[in-house]
């Protein structure tokens, strides 16, 4: 009998991934991390590559055409990582099998710069999330409501609202406005009043509302399809403002008059210039929504004037 210690078996068992850190892996670095974690690269690739193409192609899509069926083809993309991590779930525990490092480092380091690239790649071509910093744009929006912008709907419209950079503010993301005026367009403005191409903007007052322990005029302007105004009851007449648009640029206002930094103050804007469109909201006073930008909301503490609006959208329906 030989004194020599018996033979190590020709193969080690294969070391098992406990399955919270490939479902942890599959959450936090994306789709197909945790498959590539157990050595399933061609499922984590599909799954990878399923992810960012649907992501592309939504938002592409919603950009071109926003509305919600659109924006709810977004949703399809977090879908899949959540298929993704459901997957993970229901595998077997015996094929949690750890895969040889360099491998899943690199195919790991690839899934998550491959979803870092595309999320920066939407968000620089298609489809940007805005926060407004400011009331300039109230009632319309107010600051910190979440807005996307879509960057791909061709140039500004009359009564658009667009982002454009803040000079005054670098830090800000950048200060939501309302397009006043485009190329070729006289544009006019006279404390309250405004013009475009000698026709006066219709407007339909609501009522007085207290904002911020302030008095505001609340009412109904159509610059394109009818929206919300703060109006400044002490505004002057003061002179004639006016604007000779040139090809390629507009003129800006904020729907919140009384505090509003616009084409008053900056003169007109390179069309070029425009980080984005806003079309939805997803974060409206404080509450998450799913809103267009033209929906309009009464303010907080404008409950009473609530059943001069049909009259008054009526009114501007009739107005030249």
């Amino acid at each position: 009998m030989s004194d020599e210690p018996p033979l190590a078996p020709a193969t080690a068992t294969a070391r098992r991934v406990p399955r919270l850190l490939v479902v942890a892996l599959g959450l936090l670095l994306g789709p197909g991390a945790g498959h590539f974690a157990i050595g399933k690269q061609t499922r984590g690739i599909a799954i990878a590559a399923g992810y960012i193409a649907l992501m592309a192609a939504a938002n592409f899509v919603f950009a071109s055409s926003p509305s919600v069926p659109t924006l709810l083809l977004i949703a399809l993309a977090p879908l899949l990582q959540i298929a993704s991590l459901i997957d993970l779930v229901r595998i077997p525990k015996s094929e949690l099998t750890q895969a040889k490092l360099h491998a899943f480092v690199a195919a790991v380091v690839i899934a998550w710069v491959a979803k870092l690239g595309a999320e920066r790649a939407v968000a620089s071509e298609l489809v940007l999330r805005f926060r407004s910093p400011s009331s300039s744009m109230a009632p319309t929006m107010s600051e910190n409501d979440q807005l996307l912008l879509s960057k791909r709907l061709g140039p500004p419209k009359l009564g658009s609202v667009v982002v454009i950079p803040a000079p005054e503010h670098p830090e800000w993301q950048g200060a939501a406005k309302r397009v006043l005026g485009v190329g070729g367009d006289r544009v006019e403005r006279r404390g309250n009043r405004l013009w475009i191409n000698g026709r006066e903007i219709p407007v339909c007052v609501l009522g007085p509302v207290e904002v911020d322990g302030e008095t505001s005029e609340l009412a109904i302007e159509r610059l394109g399809e009818p929206h919300l105004i703060f109006r400044d009851l002490n505004a002057p007449e003061g002179e004639l403002l006016s604007w000779q648009v040139a090809p390629g640029e507009i003129v800006i206002v904020g729907d919140n008059r009384k505090d509003s930094a616009d084409s008053a103050i900056w003169s007109s804007i390179r069309e070029s210039e425009v980080v984005g469109q806003a079309v939805f909201f997803v974060l409206r006073n404080q509450q998450y929504a799913l809103q267009e930008i033209r929906r309009m909301e009464l303010p907080k503490g404008a409950e009473h004037l609530r059943d001069r609006v049909q009259p008054c959208l009526t009114e501007l329906a009739a107005a030249p």
